[in-house]
């Protein structure tokens, strides 16, 4: 961790709320990009990096340093991603949306999401990328996107750097096989 990053968090923790700030745009739109990736829809994303961010405010006193910073948010906004998703299956019915929200639920479908507007072969990786489980889309997603190394993911994810290694192997063959089903070619 950074001298000057643990100084901000310091004086967040005593309640600056201008060094809360600083932590917030420095990881808000890496967290965002990781979480879109992941779920697969940038507005759930958004509240998931929004009420990650609220949760990490009330928690930061709890925060040790004994992992860095992002790993402690990342696994907020997992959890958080996690509640939110399992809150959102009993709402799955435009009817009951429409009687819970009050208006139309977002598109949350990967053609939705396409972050190259329309280019047709992103469109179908993302539809491919949400086709394959959770736990494997989640690795793949860290590794291949993000850009983390296996000892970061399983820091992430609280898992073995072997079950990183596994899963992203997993994943790989699984979204090779959704890419082929999409295409037609299986």
């Amino acid at each position: 961790m950074l001298v000057n990053e643990q100084h901000t968090i310091d004086l967040a923790k005593e309640g600056d709320h201008d060094a809360f700030a600083r932590l917030m745009s420095t990881y808000q739109d890496r967290l965002f990009t990781s979480l879109a990736n992941s779920i697969g829809c940038e507005t759930e994303a958004e509240d998931v990096v929004q009420e990650t961010f609220v949760n990490a405010y009330l928690k930061l006193s709890g925060f040790r340093g004994t992992s860095s910073f992002y790993t402690w948010i990342y696994r907020i906004a997992r959890n958080v991603a996690a509640t939110r998703q399992q809150r959102l299956k009993s709402t799955r019915s435009l009817d009951v949306a429409l009687r819970t929200m009050g208006q139309e639920p977002v598109d949350c479908t990967p053609q939705a999401v396409n972050a190259l507007e329309n280019a047709e072969q992103a469109n179908d990786l993302a539809t491919a990328l949400q086709r394959i489980s959770d736990d494997y889309r989640t690795v793949l997603v860290l590794r291949e996107i993000d850009g983390f190394d296996y000892a970061t993911i399983a820091s992430l994810l609280g898992i073995r750097v072997g079950t990183v290694r596994s899963r992203l192997h997993r994943a790989r063959l699984e979204l090779g096989r959704a890419w082929r089903q999409l295409k037609g070619n299986e």
